[in-house]
């Protein structure tokens, strides 16, 4: 499910639909991406340290309306962004851990000890 932000709202709102088929169609690489054009490799390096994402793909481009269409991707969460031009804007995320495999470790961790809780509650 894409979450949208109220920080990119003026680039969302009433484009949900658009912006969800765009997402769907980016192609994921694995972070260090060679040869990627200057300006979009720039802005997802900038995103990636400005912001201390523990990124391990990016998605380099889309379009929306006038604006690139940026995504960065950590073990458990894509983070779509618009590029301004000037500046780089959060506009939605989506949690992409699985969520049968949190119930399979529930299942297979819950002995009824704490030990076992806090060790999943801690790598979960």
């Amino acid at each position: 499910m894409l979450q949208f932000t109220d920080i990119g709202k003026e680039y969302t709102e009433g484009n949900e639909d658009k912006i969800l088929k765009e997402v769907d169609s980016l192609d994921w690489l694995d972070l260090p991406i060679k040869n990627a054009p200057m300006s979009q490799g720039m802005a997802i390096q900038g995103v990636i340290e400005e912001w201390k994402i523990p990124a391990k793909k990016a998605a380099l481009y889309g379009m929306l309306a006038n604006f690139g269409l940026y995504g960065v991707q950590t073990k458990k969460q894509q983070i779509f962004f618009v590029d301004l031009g000037c500046s780089i804007c959060p506009i939605a995320l989506r949690d992409i851990w699985k969520q049968e495999h949190t119930t399979h470790i529930l299942n297979q961790s819950l002995r009824g000890t704490k030990e076992s809780k806090e060790y999943l509650i801690y790598n979960v």
